[in-house]
């Protein structure tokens, strides 16, 4: 793997583990940017997604979210290059979970950055909290070392590309680890280790920055469904700009639209699909690459009832399973024809906590 910690253990830790923790911010530029933040909240609609987040690169103020990111890399690149070398950002913007019993969000593995194909490559995300987290709080959770067994690709869009950890969120769940981290600090993480979160209880906004990173002479890469396929992948070069263009919903409708995206280089195409594991499959992957349970688990807080969801996320036919907190299958048979991967997070979403 390329290095860019200026530490030899930093470096030993993110390569073993997937992510590792640096201090970044001071007490003054963690002021700065929580006046920022208080301003621009003012004109934001922030809402827990689907995935229990707000990201404000979601946003559809294409101007907005410019100016965010400029901002974000003004005050993180410098802090950066006292950590790092040989890499460069891309994108940066506020990352907000708000007070709510109910929004997990679920393990999964972020899009790659980078080509899948050169082993020396990666992207990550720096993950900087604003203040001391909990998990309670909503603090980070990863699977160390899943970025070494469950190296597939990650692309968009997310309804369609499906990938190795979707329907196992309740296992994966159980096997999340959850550093401490202070205000200030950091989670450098690969983008292929497993993370997730627990609901924010506090009451209160949880704020994060994130910015990604990539080593500074790999080109910026995306991985786009071919649309009218389930398995031919595009590999596009892309600008920075394309990721405030297109999220993952402008990737749908481009997808559902037959089309392409625009302003990226298609530099090759091929056939690919992640390996779909078992339940069983899955939980033997986990204990032969040593992951160990930790203490939290997917459960319904109404209920106290653990939730294990469905594996068996199809995207031509209906799922009809049986859930310990209410039977679906009369509301599934009511949904659209095609039971998209979406639709299947916002039902598991909804098994748990009954809200979408």
């Amino acid at each position: 793997m390329k290095t860019i910690f200026l530490d030899p253990q930093a470096q030993s830790q993110f390569e073993e583990n997937g992510f590792v923790k640096l201090s970044l911010l001071n007490q003054d530029e963690i002021a700065q940017i929580k006046t920022y933040y208080q301003i621009l909240k003012a004109n934001l609609d922030i809402k827990n997604s689907v995935y229990g987040i707000y990201v404000s690169l979601d946003d559809k103020d294409h101007a907005m979210k410019t100016a965010v990111m400029n901002y974000i890399q003004s005050i993180i690149l410098p802090k950066l290059n006292e950590k790092l070398c040989n890499f460069k950002v891309h994108l940066g913007g506020f990352i907000v979970k708000q007070s709510d019993d109910h929004s997990y969000t679920f393990p999964h593995q972020d899009w790659i950055f980078v080509p899948h194909d050169d082993k020396e490559a990666f992207s990550a995300t720096i993950w900087i909290t604003l203040d001391d987290l909990s998990p309670e709080m909503g603090s980070l959770g990863f699977i160390p070392k899943s970025h070494t067994f469950l190296d597939g690709i990650i692309g968009s869009p997310s309804s369609y590309f499906i990938n190795a950890t979707q329907g196992h969120e309740s296992n994966l769940f159980n096997y999340l680890q959850f550093p401490e981290i202070s205000k200030g600090e950091a989670f450098v993480f690969n983008n292929k280790c497993v993370h997730g979160a627990n609901p924010n209880s506090t009451g209160t906004d949880r704020v994060i920055v994130g910015i990604g990173i990539t080593p500074k002479e790999i080109p910026l890469t995306h991985y786009f469904l071919k649309p009218q396929t389930h398995n031919q992948i595009l590999r596009l070069n892309v600008p920075e700009d394309f990721f405030l263009t297109y999220m993952n919903d402008d990737l749908i409708k481009e997808y559902e639209d037959g089309k392409i995206p625009q302003s990226c280089e298609v530099v090759s195409e091929f056939e690919f699909e992640n390996y779909r594991y078992t339940p069983a499959e899955m939980s033997a992957l986990l204990d032969a690459n040593g992951c160990v349970k930790g203490e939290y688990s997917l459960i319904s807080r109404a209920q106290n009832t653990e939730v294990q969801l469905s594996s068996e996320a199809k995207i031509d036919q209906p799922i009809i399973k049986k859930y310990p907190i209410r039977d679906f299958i009369s509301k599934l048979a009511a949904l659209s024809k095609i039971y998209t991967p979406y639709n299947v997070y916002k039902e598991s979403k909804y098994r748990i906590t009954g809200k979408y």
